[in-house]
């Protein structure tokens, strides 16, 4: 197979700036992109007309690579992706709305988000935890390294943890995948990651969620529209319709003011990661910069903050 360098990438990125390259996946998906590096197993890429963060897809999940100058590059060599990717869907017998209770097969929990008439959707835990994005000894790892950031110096100690890749925005599972295989090649284990070991040991199928999949718990219980004001109340009114849910299932309540912050499993860099606060958006993790859903600020949070988790569950 051509494996084209991060030279030719910057190359063809400069000849043809206003053209886009095609990523075609294994899925029938599409996704047009600017293709900046591929890597022995993954490919760099940043959204057409999305933000200017770059992401990153493993080679295993991608058909082939259309560039803007008509080449094309087939990656079937790559290994399918493996059996840990398999999602455990559990039977649903009838449809839901968000909001509902699901409770079939031995999965229970609060229908945040449907698809296909509410065949299919996402269902949110009924218990939560406050744990940190990363644990002690991970957060150590880099202790005494600085970045230079806006003219600020950052020592990782303090925000904590290494970078792992795990930076898709629209599935967690896809992140829970590429976790486990940073740990099959690094020397860390799950219980480096509290967030993630919580959500794993709800059982099979949940996991910690990844950012946009955090859009329908605020869609259905958030209130924030616009740039600008949203005050205590208006946390205090979504907790409540929040805590009204959890008390007629018999969930646990959100414990506390004025933050109403939830961990998703999408990574910012090497010390921060994305939360979605459902006073204002699941794009937003600091309340002062409130704008609405779908515009992102690319700040994230602290991995070694404690915020809450809640894991999710397809069906």
């Amino acid at each position: 197979m051509k494996h084209i360098g991060t030279m030719l990438i910057a190359l063809l990125w400069y000849s043809g700036a206003w053209a886009q390259d095609l990523i075609l996946l294994r899925n029938a998906g599409e996704i047009r992109a600017e293709v900046r590096e591929i890597t022995d197993t993954h490919v760099l890429y940043r959204p057409w007309n999305g933000p200017e963060e770059v992401l990153s897809l493993p080679r295993n999940e991608i058909f082939s690579i259309t560039y803007r100058n008509g080449e094309k590059d087939l990656f079937m060599e790559d290994p399918a992706p493996t059996a840990i990717e398999e999602y455990p869907w559990p039977e649903v017998s009838k449809t839901y709305r968000p909001g509902d209770l699901f409770d079939e097969n031995g999965v229970r929990g609060l229908v945040i988000s449907v698809t296909d008439g509410g065949r299919h959707g996402l269902i949110l835990s009924l218990d939560q935890k406050e744990l940190p994005w990363v644990g002690e000894e991970n957060r150590q790892t880099l202790a005494g390294t600085e970045k230079l950031a806006s003219g600020w110096k950052i020592r990782y100690v303090y925000y904590g943890g290494v970078e792992l890749g795990v930076v898709d925005r629209s599935d967690g599972w896809r992140n829970r995948v590429r976790l486990f295989e940073v740990l099959a090649s690094t020397g860390f284990s799950l219980s480096d990651f509290p967030a993630f070991e919580w959500c794993e040991a709800r059982g099979s199928g949940w996991y910690l969620p990844a950012l946009d999949e955090l859009k329908g718990l605020w869609t259905l219980i958030g209130g924030a529209e616009e740039d600008g004001k949203f005050s205590l109340g208006d946390y205090e009114a979504a907790r409540k319709r929040f805590n009204a849910y959890m008390t007629q299932y018999g969930g646990d309540p959100y414990p506390r003011l004025p933050a109403f912050s939830f961990w998703s499993s999408t990574e910012k860099d090497a010390g921060r990661a994305y939360g979605c606060d459902v006073g204002c958006s699941p794009d937003i993790v600091w309340r002062a910069y409130r704008k609405p859903y779908g515009e992102i600020l690319d700040e994230g949070g602290g991995k070694a903050s404690e915020w809450s988790v809640r894991a999710v569950h397809k069906f």
